[in-house]
């Protein structure tokens, strides 16, 4: 996207989006062409590159948007585990995923517009029973995701 970035600036930003194993498997690395006229990324390849863009920047506020959703648990959880513990900045999520829900400082949630709930996910699911309900629909639909069994 036109960034002079360091080889260690991109090659942090690659692995904290988990994607060195898709790299290596693509002929010619961070030089490969994707899109019509190259390589078809997957849901979950396309999230990464789009986090790994952000990453290689180094913001002070990273802002997903269900960054994870197309991810299997198992790099989903990796994805989560790398940024965290690199001492990522202030990292703002909407997301619906377990993972993101047990990793927030404060989670709100938001019902009609409204934040109907706020507070980490020990405090919601003692004290809020849409939470509550919300995290029972988290974990139904996680237990049944065909993703989610392999891992």
């Amino acid at each position: 996207m036109g960034l002079e970035a360091s080889d260690e600036a991109l090659d942090r930003a690659v692995r904290l989006a988990v994607l060195e194993d898709d790299l290596s498997r693509l002929g010619d690395g961070l030089g490969s062409m994707v899109g019509t006229r190259g390589v078809t990324l997957s849901g979950g390849q396309v999230q990464r590159a789009a986090a790994a863009r952000m990453f290689v920047r180094a913001p002070d506020l990273l802002v997903f948007d269900d960054a994870s959703s197309a991810l299997d648990v198992h790099t989903e959880h990796t994805f989560w585990e790398r940024m965290f513990a690199s001492g990522a900045p202030t990292c703002l999520a909407v997301s619906h995923r377990l993972e993101a829900y047990r990793r927030a400082d404060q989670i709100l949630l938001i019902d009609d517009g409204r934040i109907v709930a706020r507070g980490d996910l020990r405090s919601l699911l003692r004290d809020s029973p849409i939470f509550r309900e919300v995290w029972r629909e988290t974990l139904h639909a996680h237990a049944h995701d065909p993703a989610s069994a392999a891992a």
